[in-house]
């Protein structure tokens, strides 16, 4: 061939040769951006134009081997590898140079298939390509290698090949031969089911069930209802064989299979295990929701935090950075393809020629299907890659040889179409329903992608959502206590960073953690925005408008380091919990909660539900719920006191005297006259039923909701149905200590930017209108001050300060009653009120009395050596 018979063929493809330079350009784009962030230009720009080369070397080269061949194929092929290289270049350099080096191989395979042509073969050739795909496969299963799972590799020396990638494409030409101009079907289902069985030796799932499906649809295509019928019995009969190896395998303790529980875990419900089975799809589905819909921008996110994503996941990696629109452009792509295949099989002429390109159009199709379902939680993961797009090399291989098969077959398709009347127009019909069925699908796993991009936001700040955490270390901000002392930093660690804490122990349920596997709690997961740099004013937008250099700020905390000490110490090893407020503006100088939990032991507590018998995770001052006990009695008595209820200076006594001593009684009687409605009505007053604070995860406590007098009764004198957490019972200490207002709690002080300027100041501010009046407060004040001078809270007391108590025995049902304090000092100019609870404590006056006591001492002491008290 001349040289310019060959440019006049190269000419002769023009919409070819757009659609190319349409591909190319932003794909080009994408590639050099990929490496841009971090400085790798260069890398991109060789990949850049190793890409563009590869496709326009490609498009010469059919255009002399097969000058009349479709010419959408190549520029879809190009656009979805153009992607993919640029994903895993944003990855890692090394596997996008490897990915570009399969396909250019593959290319090679490419032009080769279109060249022989998809008929040229002779019909034996078939058989024995089939008893050499299966064979192979079976020899995987004997001397293959593991990898996720399943032993589905071959290796020799450096070079590794997954055999199923290539035998599903030989099979599909094997069954297009075998099934025209005459179906054999027995024969076609009988080698489908052989090389099913050598997939599921090799503890293969996704594959059997994709080369099944396959062969049911191709002999639907070819012999109508009279093939599928029995087709789709063949199969049935195949999976109901298979159901005995799987029960065989439950009963053997998942030997077989030990990869099968994980995954149904990880699609059914990966909550259950956020840190386990469920991980990698738990990280997948928070990709998506960061990339929203437009993402995050190529470069910005972190899909390294998901397991595997170069293969199993990197559709989740497009979503996070490319976001919706991307990844449905994408996923538009592949539905394009897979439509273009079943599109040349209509018109094919020869029955061998449409189910070769319909069975093709079939695997890419129901392979994507299956990835993109398994992202979105609508099917199983599978183990089966994204089709021109995962990475790996077996399958760059195959799917550029399926290509040009594609493009041979489409050199022979006539340009006016075919004629509904003749009696293959029957088949072609089939390959329409076929199709679909397909769209349908592929509509589903849209509507349920934009789903997760777009309307689960919530999971951008989930706390099990590991992202900015590593990336951002350097530049995040710090979180200090009150007086500015650090309680979490980023340090260089080597080569890289690492967050640590500092201050009391027992501050890891309020710091918590930043970790790249299990994401982030406390403070950091709360003021994320803030510690990460992402909540940025007009100024930031200025200095970079980009985002490539974040600069966090820094959380001050109304914690005082040392009251936190103070609790820690007085509170000892006792399972239990303490709360210090400043009553006047709600202010948390100190809580605690044994036991606590070390960053270092995140792996053991969190890795597969292992929390531990004693629930170190578990912050029992915001998360508790306890019966009060009798210190619920103070929001009874000033409940009672703005009713009326109380008639005389001489009942008032009685009563104070009442409190002091803890009787019951007189309490439950208050209560049976105020009515479930009043006292429901104070209690909310003061928090009951409401969120206090929103730094951390935390339970409410209930309203009481007594209807039966007895119940109410019980209430009165907080037993029975009520329950309360300890920043609760701190709360109702505080609002009496304030006059009857009770002021929200809060655990942020201030955010400052790196030169000390005050970005964000938290507001003081009350929950609601006033819960009683300052009288029924000095009443109830009185006798507290009774209780800790001469009733039950004698061990509260201070040297020279009047302290105002009350304590409570709490019955619990599972062994020895909880052990209550609640108070605040001084007694009537108060400046520190606390909460404690010891769980199984026993008497309230002998154990949690002196804990309160000490924290108390310490609150005041360092409240006059910081000049806060005047």
């Amino acid at each position: 061939m001349s040289l310019l018979s060959w440019r006049a063929r190269i000419e002769s493809r023009p919409l070819e040769r757009s659609l190319l330079a349409a591909a190319l350009v932003p794909c080009g784009l994408l590639i050099a951006l990929s490496r841009w962030v971090d400085g790798g230009w260069s890398v991109g720009f060789a990949l850049l134009a190793g890409h563009a080369a590869l496709f326009l070397g490609l498009h010469a080269a059919i255009a002399l081997v097969r000058p009349t061949a479709d010419a959408v194929f190549l520029p879809l092929v190009a656009m979805l590898s153009g992607v993919s290289l640029a994903m895993l270049a944003r990855l890692d350099a090394g596997l996008a140079v490897r990915q570009l080096c399969w396909l250019a191989a593959g290319g090679a395979l490419l032009v080769a298939a279109a060249a022989l042509g998809p008929v040229r073969l002779p019909a034996r050739a078939a058989e024995a390509m089939a008893v050499v795909a299966v064979s192979v496969l079976a020899a995987t299963a004997l001397f293959g290698t593991a990898a996720g799972g399943a032993r589905s590799w071959l290796v020799a020396g450096p070079v590794r090949l997954q055999p199923v990638e290539a035998a599903k494409v030989v099979l599909v030409w094997c069954w297009a031969r075998w099934l025209a101009p005459s179906p054999a079907v027995g024969r076609t289902l009988l080698v489908a089911g052989l090389a099913s069985l050598a997939l599921v030796a090799q503890r293969e799932l996704g594959y059997p069930l994709l080369l099944l499906a396959t062969a049911v649809l191709m002999v639907y295509i070819a012999a109508g209802k009279r093939g599928f019928q029995p087709a789709l019995l063949a199969a049935a009969i195949f999976v109901a064989a298979c159901a005995p190896i799987f029960a065989m395998n439950s009963a053997a303790g998942q030997r077989w299979f030990p990869h099968l529980p994980g995954r149904l875990v990880a699609w059914l419900d990966p909550w259950a295990e956020p840190f386990g089975a469920g991980f990698q799809a738990l990280q997948g589905l928070f990709a998506l929701a960061e990339g929203g819909l437009l993402g995050r921008g190529i470069g910005v996110g972190s899909p390294e935090a998901i397991p595997a994503v170069h293969t199993d996941y990197l559709l989740a990696a497009v979503g996070e950075e490319l976001g919706f629109l991307g990844t449905a452009a994408l996923l538009a792509a592949l539905a394009l393809f897979v439509a273009r295949a079943l599109w040349i099989a209509q018109r094919a002429p020869g029955e061998t020629e449409r189910l070769l390109a319909a069975g093709l159009g079939l695997v890419v199709g129901l392979q994507s299907l299956w990835m993109a379902g398994a992202l979105v939680r609508a099917l199983p993961l599978s183990g089966v890659g994204l089709p021109l797009v995962s990475y790996g090399g077996s399958a760059a291989l195959a799917h550029m040889a399926a290509v040009g098969l594609l493009l041979g077959t489409s050199a022979g398709v006539p340009a006016a179409g075919y004629d509904g009347h003749k009696p293959e127009a029957l088949a072609a019909r089939r390959v329409r329903v076929v199709g679909w069925g397909l769209a349908a699908g592929a509509a589903a796993v849209v509507v349920l992608l934009g789903y997760w991009q777009t309307a689960r936001s919530d999971l951008r700040t989930h706390p099990f959502n590991p992202r900015f955490t590593v990336r951002s270390l350097a530049a995040r901000g710090g979180i200090l206590d009150r007086h500015g002392e650090a309680l979490a930093e980023t340090h260089a660690v080597g080569d890289g960073m690492e967050r640590r804490l500092f201050g009391p122990a027992s501050l890891s349920h309020v710091v918590g953690y930043v970790d790249p596997r299990f994401g982030l709690a406390g403070i950091e997961a709360a003021r994320q925005a803030d510690l990460a740099g992402l909540d940025r004013g007009l100024v930031d937008w200025w200095r970079d408008p980009l985002r490539r250099r974040p600069e966090g700020k820094d959380v001050w905390l109304t914690i005082d380091a040392r009251v936190q000490a103070a609790a820690e110490r007085a509170l000892g090893n006792r399972r239990g919990a303490v709360v210090a407020l400043r009553p006047r503006t709600g202010e948390v100088l100190a809580m605690a909660s044994y036991p606590a939990f070390a960053p270092e032991e995140l792996p053991r507590l969190l890795r597969a539900g292992e929390h531990g018998g004693e629930a170190p995770l578990f912050n029992r001052a915001v998360q508790g719920l306890y019966p009060p006990g009798s210190t619920f009695k103070v929001l009874t008595m000033a409940a009672a006191f703005d009713a009326g209820l109380i008639g005389s200076q001489q009942e008032l006594e009685a009563l104070q005297r009442a409190l002091a001593a803890s009787s019951n009684e007189p309490f439950a009687n208050l209560g049976l006259q105020l009515g479930a409605r009043e006292l429901a009505a104070v209690a909310s007053r003061v928090g009951f039923g409401s969120q206090l604070v929103t730094d951390l995860p935390h339970a409410i406590s209930p309203l009481p909701g007594a209807v039966a007098a007895g119940d109410l009764a019980q209430i009165s004198i907080g037993q029975g149905e009520l329950v309360a957490t300890p920043l609760q019972m701190a709360v109702v200490a505080a609002a009496i200590a304030h006059g009857g207002v009770a002021m929200r709690p809060h655990l942020v002080r201030e955010i400052r930017t790196r030169d000390g300027r005050i970005a964000h100041f938290t507001r003081v501010e009350p929950l609601g209108p006033p819960a009683f009046s300052p009288a029924a407060a000095r009443a109830v004040t009185e006798g507290m001050v009774l209780a800790v001078e001469e009733g039950t809270a004698r061990q509260a007391a201070l040297d020279g300060v009047r302290v105002a108590g009350k304590t409570g025995t709490a019955q619990n049902p599972h062994g020895e009653a909880h052990a209550w304090f609640i108070g605040f000092a001084p007694a009537f100019r108060p400046e520190i009120a606390v909460a404690v609870i010891v769980e199984g404590g026993g008497s309230g006056g002998q154990v949690a009395a002196p804990v309160g006591r000490d924290v108390m001492l310490s609150a005041l002491e360092a409240m006059r050596a910081a000049a806060e008290v005047n």
